[in-house]
């Protein structure tokens, strides 16, 4: 049987946080109700990815902010920041919903360990 992954890799690959080897995601957006790998159920319960909009938020924060500072430092027109912004986050949106969502899948493996499959 083959080693699992590291933690820190099987996050960036977007894997499973119990068995590290199963997909997320089944699309762009679409998030697998079961790990393919191990049938771990990734929503424990109703409402349960709503820490992940937390920090999606404060990760678009983070990234935007300097963003914003850097252009108003530079003098840029406010429409040009505007749209900079606007680019910025239509761009990384999608990006950081996913790793918004495996992140909080691997701080709450972390938290409330489940070990295996129900």
């Amino acid at each position: 049987m083959a080693a699992r992954p590291a933690l820190l890799a099987a996050l960036l690959a977007q894997r499973c946080p119990v068995c590290r080897r199963g997909a997320v995601f089944s699309g762009w957006l679409e998030l697998h109700p079961t790990c393919p790998g191990c049938g771990l159920r990734f929503e424990r319960e109703s409402g349960y990815f709503l820490v992940a909009v937390l920090i999606g938020y404060m990760v678009g924060i983070a990234v935007l902010v300097p963003v914003c500072v850097l252009l108003f430092w530079q003098s840029a027109a406010v429409t040009t920041v505007l749209a900079v912004l606007c680019g910025t986050s239509l761009i990384l949106a999608p990006i950081i919903h996913r790793y918004a969502r495996v992140l909080w899948l691997y701080v709450d493996q972390q938290l409330h360990p489940r070990t295996e499959a129900p």
